[in-house]
C-alpha cells in the first residue's frame, strides 16, 4: 500500500510498500522509516537530506530509492548491502565524483546522477552485471566514461549537456546498446568500432562540432532515429541509403549545400528536418517520407518530385526563397499540417489552393487564425456535401464578397449550398441569390415554392395566404414561378428544373400585406371596418363567431390587428380562442406575431394604470397599439 506520511505509513503497519515523502522540507529522514519491514520503494526527494543513515539498511526489500534534489554530502555504504535495490535517483545532488559504493550494488538496473557536478566517470570496478540505464546527463565530464564494458546489460546512457570534447579509441560500449544521447557536447568524432554497436536504435549527436557524419555510423543496421543538427556538416554521405530501418533523420542547422541522390533510396525514413542548411534545391525524397522540414533554407522552387510523397502530412516551408505557393502542393493528398511563416508577402491570401487539400488540418502562417477557422470549417462542411476544389473557392468567395460577388454559379448549386451547416455562407448566399437571380413582380396564378422551412408559422397558413390573395402554392413536382428562402433545414435538392426567381420574403409579405387590406381602400368599406371593429370589442362570442368569416372572406385592416389580439386575448371560450388565434397568425406581420407567445394575463377589472403596463409588455416590440387596451376599458364599462 502507498502512505504519503509517516503517520500513514505507521497506521497501514507491515502493509506499507512505498513511502512518498518529496517535497516537504526535510532536513533527515524520520527514523521511524527504517521500522517499516515490507518498504519497496522510499521517494525522498526535494528536501534538505544531507545524509542518509546506515539504517537504510534495515530495509531489505528496498527496490527503488528517490534521493534526487537533495544537498547529499556522501552516500550510505549501507547501500550494497540491500540486495534487491534495483533504482537509484540522485539528480541535481551536488556530486562532484561518483560515490564509490554504487560501484558494488550489484541489482542496479537503473542509476540517475543527472544535474551534478561529476567532472570524471571511471567504472572499472563497478559490478553493474545487471544495469540496463545510467544518467549522467548535465555534469562537467571532460572526458568519455571508463569501463562501461563492466555493464553488459545497458541498453540506455545519457551523457548530454557535459564537455566531452574527445572519445578516445579505448571508449568501449557494450555490445547491446539501445539509445546513446551525447547532445550538447563538444565531439568531432566518434570511434570506428562504434559500428560494432549492432542493436543501437537511438544515437543522438546534436549540438556538437561535427564536419562529417562518422564512418561508424554505416554499420549500425538498426539505427531508427538519427539526430545531427547543430553541428558543422557539410556534405551527407551516400552511405545514408545503406541504413535499412532509419526512421527519423535530424539534420538542421548544419552547413549542407547539397544532398545526396541515394537520399531516396531510404526505404524507411518518414520524417526528415533539413531546416536552416543553405540548401538550394531538394534532391528526389523518399516516397514514404510523412513529415518534411525545409525552412529557412535558400531553396527558391519545390521540385515536381514532391508529388510522389503521397503519405507526406506534415510540410514546412516557413522563412524560405519560394515566391508563391506551388500548384503542386494541391497534389499531396495526405498533407494535413502546413507551416509557411515568413511569407514575402504576408499570409497566403489565395485560399484557391488550400481548397485542394483534402486532409489540410492545422496551418502556421498560411493564413490569419480567423480566416483559416473559417475556411476549414466551409471546407469540411463542403466536401461532406460534393462540392470540388473550385466550387469551394467559389463559395468561399461568396461568404467573403456576398451580393457584390461577380462569379459564375449555377443556381441549382447555390441552393444545395444553402444545405451546408455554415450560417455565415447561408446568409451570403441568400443575398447573393436575391440579387442574381431576382424573380418578376407577382400577379395572380403565380406558383410560390419554398426552399426551406417558412419563417415561423406552418406551410398551411401560408397556402390559405397565398389563394386569397390570387396566388397558389406549388404542389410537389410542379415548378414554381417565384422560390422563397426560408429557414433550415433545406433539402438535399433544389426544386424542379427550370430553376425559378428568387423572391425575397419581405417582398412577398409586402405583396400579400397590399392584397389583404386592398379592399379597405374605398369609401364604401370603412363602414365595414367600423362593424367588424364594434363585433371584436363587444366580446360576445355571437358576435365573434360573426367577426370570423367576415374577416377570412373580406380580410383585416392594418388598424383593427390589436383589437383582433384583445379579442382572442380576452375571450373565454377556448375552441373560439383557437379560431381567432389561426386568424392571427395569418394577418399579423412577422415580428408582431411574438406577442401570440407571451402568456401574460389580461383582464379590463384590473387597475387602468395595471391594465395599461400588462398590456406593454404583452406587445412590446411589435407594431401593436398597447393605449386601444384603454379604449377598450371604456367600451366596456359604456355597456
Amino acid at each position: 500500500m502507498r502512505a504519503y506520511s509517516i503517520r500513514e505509513a505507521l497506521q497501514q503497519g507491515g502493509a506499507t510498500t512505498e513511502l512518498y515523502l518529496h517535497g516537504l522540507s526535510l532536513c533527515e529522514a524520520p527514523e521511524e522509516v527504517w521500522s517499516l519491514p515490507n518498504l519497496e520503494v522510499l521517494d525522498l526527494e526535494n528536501n534538505q537530506i544531507e545524509q542518509v543513515p546506515e539504517a537504510v539498511a534495515l530495509l531489505t526489500g528496498l527496490r527503488i530509492l528517490r534521493l534526487s534534489g537533495n544537498p547529499l554530502r556522501e552516500v550510505p555504504a549501507a547501500l550494497e548491502r540491500l540486495p534487491l535495490l534495483e533504482e537509484i535517483y540522485l539528480s541535481r545532488c551536488e556530486f562532484r565524483t561518483l560515490p564509490g559504493v554504487l560501484s558494488n550494488c550489484r541489482a542496479l538496473k537503473k542509476l540517475d546522477l543527472s544535474g551534478n557536478r561529476i567532472k570524471t566517470c571511471a567504472l572499472e570496478k563497478a559490478q553493474w552485471g545487471k544495469l540496463e540505464s545510467l544518467n549522467l546527463e548535465k555534469n562537467a565530464l571532460s572526458a568519455f566514461p571508463s569501463g562501461l564494458e563492466n555493464a553488459p546489460c545497458l541498453r540506455t546512457l545519457d551523457l548530454a549537456h557535459n564537455r566531452i570534447a574527445e572519445i578516445s579509441a579505448s571508449s568501449r560500449l557494450p555490445i547491446g546498446l539501445e539509445s546513446l544521447d551525447l547532445r550538447r557536447n563538444r565531439i568531432a568524432g566518434i570511434p570506428g568500432h562504434w559500428g560494432a554497436l549492432t542493436q543501437l536504435r537511438h544515437l543522438d549527436l546534436s549540438q556538437n562540432r561535427l564536419e562529417a557524419l562518422p564512418e561508424a555510423v554505416r554499420q549500425l543496421r538498426q539505427l531508427r532515429q538519427l539526430k545531427l543538427d547543430d553541428n558543422a556538416l557539410t556534405r551527407l554521405p551516400d552511405f545514408m541509403a545503406e541504413l535499412p530501418v532509419l526512421d527519423a533523420l535530424n539534420l538542421r542547422n548544419n552547413q549542407l549545400s547539397e544532398l545526396p541522390e541515394a537520399l531516396s533510396s531510404m526505404p524507411s525514413l518518414s520524417t526528415l528536418n533539413l531546416a536552416g542548411n543553405p540548401l538550394h534545391r531538394l534532391p528526389p525524397l523518399p516516397e514514404n517520407l510523412r513529415a518534411l522540414d525545409v525552412s529557412k533554407t535558400a531553396i527558391e522552387a519545390l521540385p515536381e518530385s514532391l508529388i510522389r510523397l503521397a503519405r507526406l502530412r506534415a510540410l514546412d516551408v516557413s522563412y524560405t526563397q519560394i515566391p508563391e505557393m506551388p500548384p503542386l502542393l494541391a497534389q499531396l493528398p495526405r498533407l494535413e499540417q502546413l507551416i509557411w511563416k515568413g511569407y514575402p508577402t504576408g499570409p497566403v491570401q489565395d485560399t484557391r489552393l488550400l481548397m485542394h487539400f483534402p486532409a489540410l488540418k492545422t496551418r502556421t502562417g498560411v493564413l490569419p487564425a480567423a480566416g483559416w477557422r473559417r475556411l476549414h470549417k466551409l471546407i469540411a462542411a463542403g466536401r461532406k456535401a460534393g462540392f470540388g476544389p473550385e466550387g469551394l473557392f467559389t463559395l468561399n468567395r461568396i461568404e467573403k464578397m456576398g451580393p457584390e460577388a461577380e462569379i459564375n454559379l449555377p443556381q441549382e448549386q447555390a441552393l444545395k449550398a444553402l444545405s451546408l451547416p455554415f450560417p455565415p455562407l447561408r446568409r451570403a448566399l441568400t443575398g447573393w441569390l436575391l440579387s442574381h437571380f431576382p424573380a418578376s413582380g407577382l400577379e395572380a396564378a403565380h406558383r410560390i415554392g419554398w426552399f426551406g422551412r417558412p419563417k415561423g408559422v406552418p406551410l398551411g397558413f401560408w397556402k390559405e395566404r397565398l389563394e386569397s390573395c390570387g396566388l397558389r402554392m406549388a404542389a410537389k413536382g410542379d415548378v414554381p414561378t417565384h422560390l422563397v428562402i426560408g429557414e433550415p433545414p433545406y433539402p438535399e435538392s433544389p426544386s424542379p428544373m427550370p430553376l425559378p426567381g428568387i423572391l425575397d420574403l419581405p417582398v412577398l409579405e409586402s405583396y400579400l400585406a397590399r392584397e389583404e387590406s386592398r379592399y379597405l381602400q374605398t369609401e364604401e368599406d370603412a363602414g365595414q371596418a367600423d362593424r367588424l371593429q364594434r363585433m371584436l370589442r363587444s366580446r360576445d362570442t355571437g358576435f365573434l363567431r360573426l367577426a370570423i368569416p367576415f374577416i377570412q372572406g373580406g380580410g383585416l385592416p392594418p388598424r383593427l390587428r390589436t383589437d383582433l389580439f384583445l379579442a382572442w386575448k380576452l375571450c373565454p371560450d377556448p375552441g373560439l380562442r383557437a379560431e381567432l388565434r389561426q386568424l392571427l397568425r395569418r394577418h399579423l406581420p412577422f415580428g408582431d406575431q411574438k406577442a401570440l407567445s407571451r402568456s401574460l394575463p389580461l383582464h379590463l377589472e384590473m387597475d387602468p394604470a395595471a391594465l395599461r403596463r400588462q398590456m406593454e409588455r404583452l406587445t412590446e416590440g411589435t407594431g401593436l397599439d398597447a393605449g386601444i387596451v384603454e379604449a377598450w376599458k371604456e367600451y366596456g364599462e359604456k355597456r
